[in-house]
């Protein structure tokens, strides 16, 4: 059968999708054709050619919470000119499944792990024979929703195929590659969706899942000959939350003497014996999550139980090594102030990253900060592609418009004490960056 993935992604940086590529994999293993249209404007015109050029036999949306309702709107004028089904995946139907209706164009929603899931209801379909019972999807019934149980999550990622990278890049994408070696992660942080998707899988295995460190390498092999990249980009959320399977990794990579990389941890997992094994492996690049520079916003909110010194000695001591730091942080964070938000800025100055990010904090459903949100009456209505520059909440203590202009002069405001030149050359590029959205709004 041939599938067409259609990923929503307006507004957003274009990298892959690590489920849809493995979704493709094991639908390509098993004999199946995939096909992937990364929507990137609210035009179905695009879409629409798209779909009468491929001539797909199912659509598969993947979609995250602020492209709900733009899915179901764009599914609606699917269904109205092809007579074809629409199923659709991702973290909103896995952990707000109930926004799924008799009433809409989507056929079917997939809850948890899709590999296997998706796999039998395709060979389902081919084969015309009745779907309604498999499980890790909710379908449309006669009588109302069919809700099916959630299997078993797949205990030896090894079994899966590497994921299908040819849908997103081709042989002249080659500057970076993206993997993701894991699955789950041992934090319970209110604005992810961790601890939800835990509970979604409570009894049905380990959560936490790392692929072996053998069938990594080879998949890297693969790859680099493949593509040539100049680096490469491992995804997972905590590079070393798993101290033997990081030192097997480093040790074998080392002598791969595979390209430089760049990976992610916490501050709390850093050690001084992991940045060296990092150094010595061909770590270029560490990011590192500090979110807010105010303890109590990071403990009693945001559930980081990390201080501050913790978040310094991580910084010093990738620097002592010379491998370039890079820090993720919030603003608009439910309960912060202007006041608060200024420890973010000042936290900043003192570990001086080479590179840092600030997103507008989105409150996911499903997510236990999106409650209290929502209790609180905080969120807005309106809907929200970008969370670079925009935001669902109406804070008493902190306006939209002072967000966006601290999210503008950020980076201006942490390296204009000790390089003015720098700080300049940053701000010049985040007002074209914001002038770059507006544009394109």
């Amino acid at each position: 059968m041939k599938i067409l993935f259609i990923y929503p992604n307006i507004g957003q940086p274009y990298t892959i999708h690590h489920g849809i590529a493995s979704l493709s994999a094991i639908l390509k293993k098993n004999g199946h054709k995939t096909r992937l249209l990364i929507v990137n404007i609210e035009s179905y015109a695009t879409v629409k050619k798209a779909i009468l050029k491929q001539a797909p036999d199912i659509l598969c949306f993947s979609i995250v919470s602020n492209y709900w309702e733009f899915s179901c709107e764009l599914a609606a004028k699917i269904k109205n000119d092809f007579n074809i089904s629409i199923f659709a995946g991702g973290m909103h139907c896995s952990l707000f499944p109930e926004s799924f209706t008799q009433d809409s164009a989507i056929d079917g929603i997939c809850i948890g792990e899709g590999e296997i899931a998706l796999l039998e209801l395709i060979e389902r379909i081919d084969g015309k024979k009745d779907y309604q019972d498999v499980n890790n999807f909710w379908f449309k019934g006669d009588k109302g929703i069919v809700k099916n149980e959630i299997r078993p999550l797949i205990s030896n990622l090894d079994v899966l195929p590497y994921p299908d990278r040819d849908i997103f890049y081709d042989s002249n994408q080659n500057k970076s590659i993206r993997f993701i070696f894991s699955r789950g992660c041992p934090y319970n942080c209110t604005y992810c969706s961790n601890k939800a998707y835990k509970e979604l899988n409570r009894g049905k295995g380990e959560i936490i899942r790392i692929r072996s460190v053998e069938n990594v390498m080879l998949e890297i092999e693969k790859i680099v000959e493949c593509y040539q990249p100049e680096t490469l980009v491992f995804d997972d959320d905590c590079f070393n939350k798993n101290r033997k399977w990081f030192k097997e990794f480093v040790k074998k990579y080392k002598e791969n003497n595979f390209q430089h990389f760049r990976c992610n941890t916490r501050p709390e997992l850093v050690s001084e014996e992991d940045i060296k094994l990092l150094k010595e492996a061909g770590c270029q690049q560490i990011n590192i999550g500090i979110e807010s520079g105010d303890p109590e916003i990071r403990k009693n909110v945001l559930n980081r139980h990390m201080s501050d010194e913790q978040i310094i000695n991580a910084f010093r001591l990738a620097r002592k090594y010379n491998i370039q730091t890079y820090s993720f942080n919030m603003i608009g964070i439910p309960g912060e102030s202007i006041e608060n938000f200024r420890k973010t800025i000042n936290i900043n100055r003192i570990i001086q990253p080479d590179k840092m990010q600030l997103s507008i904090f989105h409150p996911y459903p499903g997510t236990e900060l999106a409650r209290i949100c929502k209790e609180q009456g905080l969120i807005s209505k309106k809907n929200v592609y970008n969370y670079f520059y925009s935001t669902y909440l109406r804070l008493n203590s902190f306006s939209n418009f002072r967000i966006l202009i601290n999210k503008i002069f950020f980076q201006f405001n942490v390296y204009r004490i000790k390089s003015l030149g720098k700080a300049i050359y940053y701000l010049i590029s985040d007002l074209r960056k914001y002038f770059r959205f507006l544009k394109s709004k």
